[in-house]
């Protein structure tokens, strides 16, 4: 079939009918975790990690996916915020 466009306030005129789901995607991101906020809880479990002692590269990685399920990459980019984490000499992580 044919799509059609719904103009702004006709959403609601299809709440009601069976098998019809609406979504609005400004009330999506209002629910939704703000990627900013994400990163926070991310460092967070990395200060905690590295509160007991300096850790390898992949030891944060592995404590971090512990906790919680992010990729690598996003653990990597939090770790070199050098405000927050530091890289010593023999290669290891602590904190800053």
């Amino acid at each position: 079939g044919a799509r059609r466009s719904l103009g702004r306030g006709q959403g609601s005129d299809l709440a009601g009918v069976p098998g019809v789901v609406v979504v609005r995607i400004h009330e999506i991101q209002d629910v939704g975790i703000d990627e900013h906020l994400r990163q926070v809880v991310v460092r967070d479990v990395i200060r905690d990690a590295l509160k007991k002692k300096p850790l390898t590269r992949d030891e944060v990685i592995e404590a971090v996916k512990k906790v919680r399920y992010v990729k690598d990459n996003t653990i990597l980019v939090n770790l070199n915020d050098t405000k927050h984490f530091k890289k010593n000499k023999n290669g290891t992580y602590a904190l800053a």
